[in-house]
C-alpha cells in the first residue's frame, strides 16, 4: 500500500509492506479517509455512478475554476510556508475537510506562524494554517489572519504565491497601523510584531 505525507505541500512518500503499520494523527476523525481495492463487479458499477455524477455537474462548474495563494512568513531562522487559502471544488465558507487546523507549538521558547480568523470556524487550541471557501467563479474573497510569534521574534516578513491574475486588485491591510498596501506578484511586507499577535487582512477584488 503507497502512501504519502501531507502538511500543505506533499511531503515524504513510500510503501507498507504486509504487517506494517504506520501511525495517522487526525484533528478530526471524519476527516480521515482509506481507499482500498474492491471487487471488479463493483467498481465497474461505482465507476459508472461517478461517471453520471461528473456529467450533471459539469456544466455548473464549467464557468468556476480553484484558486488559492500560499502566505508565507519570514522572520531569520523561523519560517511557515504551509499557509493557504482561496476557493475549493466541494469546500463550504465554514470549517470542512479542505481547511486544516494548526498544532500548537512543541515548545513556546520560539515559534512563527500564520493563523486564519474566520468567524465561520470553531473555537481551536492554536488556530487555523488553511481556509478554503467555495468556488464563486470569480478571484475575490477577503481573508482575516493573525501573525502570531515567540517573545524573541521581533521583525516578520510577509510574502505570497499565487496565479498572477489574482494580485490585479488585491490589497494587505496591516490592521495594528491601518495602512492598506497594494499585494504585488512576487511582493513583500515587513513589519515589526505587536506583542505576540499581529493582525492583517488580504483581499481580492
Amino acid at each position: 500500500m503507497a502512501y504519502a505525507a501531507y502538511d500543505g505541500q506533499v511531503g515524504v512518500g513510500g510503501t507498507l509492506a504486509p504487517f506494517d503499520a504506520m501511525w495517522v494523527r487526525s484533528h478530526r476523525g471524519d476527516s480521515l479517509e482509506m481507499h482500498l481495492p474492491v471487487a471488479a463487479g463493483m467498481a465497474t458499477a461505482a465507476s459508472d455512478l461517478q461517471g453520471v455524477k461528473e456529467k450533471i455537474t459539469a456544466k455548473q462548474k464549467a464557468k468556476k475554476k480553484a484558486w488559492d495563494v500560499n502566505l508565507i512568513a519570514e522572520s531569520g531562522n523561523f519560517r511557515d510556508s504551509a499557509n493557504w487559502l482561496g476557493q475549493a471544488d466541494n469546500a463550504s465558507n465554514g470549517f470542512d475537510s479542505r481547511d486544516l487546523e494548526e498544532w500548537a507549538p512543541f515548545s513556546s521558547s520560539g515559534y512563527l506562524t500564520i493563523l486564519f480568523t474566520n468567524k465561520k470556524f470553531g473555537e481551536a487550541d492554536w488556530g487555523y494554517t488553511r481556509d478554503y471557501r467555495s468556488m464563486t467563479g470569480k478571484l475575490k474573497g477577503k481573508w482575516d489572519f493573525i501573525v502570531r510569534a515567540s517573545s524573541n521574534i521581533s521583525v516578520v516578513t510577509l510574502s505570497w504565491q499565487g496565479d498572477i491574475g489574482l494580485f490585479s486588485k488585491a490589497k494587505l491591510t496591516d490592521r495594528v497601523s491601518g495602512e492598506t498596501f497594494e499585494v504585488q506578484m512576487g511582493g513583500t511586507y515587513t513589519f515589526v510584531m505587536n506583542g505576540n499577535e499581529h493582525p492583517f487582512s488580504i483581499e481580492f477584488k
